[in-house]
């Protein structure tokens, strides 16, 4: 307990309550600018997603954790002051977790992003035909922009998207991690598609036609970098002051 005994005692308090609040609010702005990388970007840009949320609420909270326990007991003449500090700080870590992860998780979501990582939608078109040749193109991917690919970590092989025949002119698409229930299926125009089956719990569409179809294509939307293959793609941001 804090037991005040004098103004100095008081004042003490005061110092350590304000240092804690000044070091967690730049730790946090720190964290923030390193999952952006842009040693300006909480200026413009603030990360979301319970991820960024929670590892930016974590770095603070243990920060402010810390240096109050270690700062009281420091002023209260404990000798343990460091090992209450942690202790402090193991708390203020947890309960930052918590709170920056639930918050920045449904900022993600306010903004119609991913809840877990905040990443974005996008759109994404697929064209395969029954010799497996196939394209991927979406409304901000187009082609084989590399630099635009990298922004967007767009990680799709020609194994990703399979189109095999299945007797009888039924055909199976596989689709992985798409949107559940944006999916629209084409053809060509005189092959008409009689009807399509999306199988949502296993990431696949099943395709009834009349004629044994020439190409089939996919339109649907997906997340930014999914399936999750590296550290970064756990961690997106979005503009600050304008609705991105």
């Amino acid at each position: 307990q804090n037991n005040i005994d004098n103004p100095m005692q008081a004042l003490g308090y005061l110092a350590v309550g304000a240092a804690a609040g000044v070091a967690s609010a730049g730790v946090g702005i720190g964290l923030n600018n390193a999952l952006i990388g842009n040693a300006l970007g909480s200026v413009t840009h603030m990360s979301t997603g319970f991820f960024s949320g929670a590892v930016i609420g974590a770095g603070s909270g243990f920060t402010g954790g810390f240096i109050t326990g270690t700062g009281n007991a420091i002023i209260q003449g404990n000798p343990k002051a460091l090992e209450i500090g942690l202790k402090y700080g193991g708390y203020g870590a947890l309960s930052g977790f918590v709170i920056g992860g639930v918050s920045g998780g449904i900022d993600a979501i306010k903004h119609d992003r991913d809840f877990w990582t905040g990443a974005k939608e996008i759109d994404i078109v697929v064209f395969r035909d029954r010799s497996g040749n196939m394209q991927v193109t979406s409304k901000d991917a187009i082609g084989d922009n590399d630099f635009v690919k990298r922004a967007y970590r767009i990680n799709l092989t020609d194994e990703d998207w399979t189109l095999t025949e299945e007797g009888f002119f039924s055909y199976k698409l596989e689709i992985p991690h798409y949107r559940k229930g944006r999916v629209l299926i084409a053809g060509p125009e005189n092959q008409t598609i009689l009807s399509h089956n999306t199988v949502e719990s296993r990431r696949f569409v099943t395709i009834q036609s009349i004629d044994r179809l020439d190409y089939v294509i996919l339109r649907t939307t997906k997340y930014q970098s999914r399936p999750i293959q590296r550290l970064p793609d756990l961690f997106y941001h979005r503009a600050t002051f304008i609705n991105d």
